[in-house]
C-alpha cells in the first residue's frame, strides 16, 4: 500500500494530500475524492470512483 500511496505522493508535488479532504481509505484501498480529481484537472482514465471528468478517458468497455 505504501507504493500507491508514494506514487499518488509524487504526482501532487505542491502539497501532502490529505486524509478527508483528498483521499480515505476503504478495504485497505485509496479512494481519492472528487476534490483532488478535479483540482488534479483531468480523467486519468482508471475509471476512479469519484471522477468530475464523466471518466471521459476510460475505455468504453470499463466506464461505469
Amino acid at each position: 500500500m505504501e507504493e500507491l500511496e508514494d506514487r499518488i505522493q509524487s504526482q501532487s508535488n505542491s502539497r501532502p494530500l490529505i486524509e478527508g479532504d483528498d483521499f480515505y481509505t476503504e478495504n485497505e484501498l485509496i479512494v481519492l475524492t472528487e476534490g483532488y480529481l478535479r483540482k488534479r484537472g483531468y480523467c486519468c482514465g482508471n475509471g476512479c470512483r469519484h471522477c468530475p471528468f464523466d471518466h471521459a478517458n476510460v475505455p468504453v468497455d470499463q466506464s461505469k
